[in-house]
């Protein structure tokens, strides 16, 4: 007998076609989302089980409305990575689906892997990539999840990696491999990336099925963003390329994102070596302004509007502001003060902008990008062609590499937050190469400890 619409399918007398597996430690409210989600599948033939990594939080209350099984794990957190293993091992399905708890998948995403495993014997694994549309509106959080989009929508189908937010695998294919690297990633990690290289390196197929998309329910931070990329992702990833020597020209990993980042880096490295000769510290000063500033958007719609930032992050702003006034006065441009001046009321603006109506809130945004603008403008006004030169010159040829990612960022958010993703992408492939100087010197201090450690030996 069929369950009842908005209940997830109770395991048959025979074995189902898919198994769905949730880990979860914590957030009870986004996994009551995912689940009710995984319940309006129109795919039946399954099983859901929800892997409780010693969450703090009643995960007991939340899966209690849904037909899920649940599976603890008493000495948790051990990391998502051993949560998939223990639902693969409780599992019964032929196919192992794996969704992370912030994702929504659609009622036709079972379905459209049943349907490729079915009529594809050569394909072990298939994953899909965020939607078009982030559940939060935030400027931080709709970068993040459209960059993940567009690069999974514009990557080979014939995948070098795996991705777990959405990803299906064969439960033999799966046993096969030894599953998840729990050990070596004990924490939200690379351990999807791992295991696809090792899926690929014993000669299975694995696809990226363009047409799986989900919505992502997390919001992401200035700070979270770095934070991940860089040590949960940038530096392990590195590691594992230098290891297997292997680097593959697809996702983020493409030759257009490669020579992106060594232009970004270049950038940064020619800022330093003119910094003091020609007074231009401001400008990384007031580009960092620029992306706390864009961070404290919110896109709801296409008419932004900028809403109260955190008081840390204000705190920051006005310091900055009040570093880039003196040293503005120090190179004598005092053309620049009035622009920071209205840039430090909007932002004090933005502390009961939350109280003000619609047409207040749309009236800030102008005020404070306008001023970011201005300011950036008139400092590069006050020195010459040469100097700046490079700059413009590297920030063009990182657009012309880029173009087709900003023209959907317009098509999808409008111009304005198509012109405000070129800082934070310029940010972005900066902070990639300090994961892989992270990542390279991590490498070599290892190799050498090894060296050591088999001379003596």
């Amino acid at each position: 007998m069929q369950p009842e619409t908005g209940q997830v399918a109770s395991a048959p007398q025979s074995a189902p076609g898919i198994s769905v597996i949730i880990p979860v430690f914590d957030g009870s409210d986004m996994l009551v989302q995912c689940l009710t989600a995984v319940a309006a599948s129109e795919y039946r033939d399954f099983e859901c089980l929800v892997v409780d990594d010693g969450s703090t939080e009643d995960i007991d209350l939340a899966v209690a409305p849904f037909a899920a099984r649940i599976v603890r794990i008493a000495d948790g957190p051990r990391g998502p990575a051993h949560a998939r293993n223990r639902g693969a091992a409780k599992a019964s399905g032929e196919i192992l689906v794996f969704v992370d708890a912030d994702v929504l998948i659609t009622p036709d995403t079972l379905g459209k892997y049943a349907d490729t495993f079915g009529g594809r014997s050569d394909v072990a694994a298939v994953f899909g990539s965020y939607d078009d549309a982030p559940a939060t509106s935030d400027f931080v959080s709709q970068f993040k999840n459209l960059l993940h989009h567009f690069v999974h929508q514009h990557a080979s189908e014939e995948a070098a990696t795996f991705w777990s937010g959405c990803g299906a695998i064969r439960r033999e294919v799966f046993q096969a491999i030894g599953g998840f690297d729990d050990i070596r990633y004990p924490r939200p990690c690379i351990e999807d990336i791992e295991l696809g290289y090792r899926l690929r390196a014993a000669g299975y197929r694995i696809m990226l099925d363009k047409n799986i998309q989900v919505k992502h329910l997390k919001r992401w931070s200035l700070r979270g963003m770095m934070k991940t990329d860089i040590f949960d992702r940038g530096v392990p990833w590195t590691l594992l390329i230098l290891e297997r020597r292997r680097l593959p020209n697809d996702l983020n990993l493409h030759l257009s994102q490669r020579l992106s980042a060594m232009l970004a880096y270049s950038m940064l490295l020619y800022l330093g070596l003119i910094a003091f000769s020609y007074n231009i510290l401001m400008l990384p000063l007031i580009a960092g302004l620029l992306l706390i500033v864009v961070g404290a958007m919110d896109w709801s719609d296409r008419a932004p509007f900028f809403h109260l930032i955190s008081r840390r992050s204000e705190m920051i702003c006005y310091s900055l502001i009040a570093i880039i006034a003196t040293l503005a006065m120090a190179a004598n441009i005092p053309r620049m003060l009035p622009p920071l001046a209205l840039l430090f009321l909007g932002i004090l603006g933005g502390r009961w902008v939350s109280n003000t109506g619609w047409g207040g809130r749309r009236l800030f945004f102008p005020l404070v990008l306008g001023a970011l603008v201005t300011s950036i403008a008139i400092l590069l006004a006050s020195f010459s062609l040469v100097v700046v030169a490079p700059l413009l010159g590297a920030m063009l040829l990182i657009v012309l590499l880029n173009y087709r990612l900003y023209v959907f960022f317009a098509r999808k958010r409008g111009v304005t937050f198509a012109l405000a993703a070129l800082p934070m992408h310029l940010f972005y492939y900066s902070y990639a190469l300090v994961s892989l100087a992270i990542g390279l010197l991590r490498f070599l201090l290892g190799s050498t400890r090894n060296r050591v450690l088999s001379k003596a030996a």
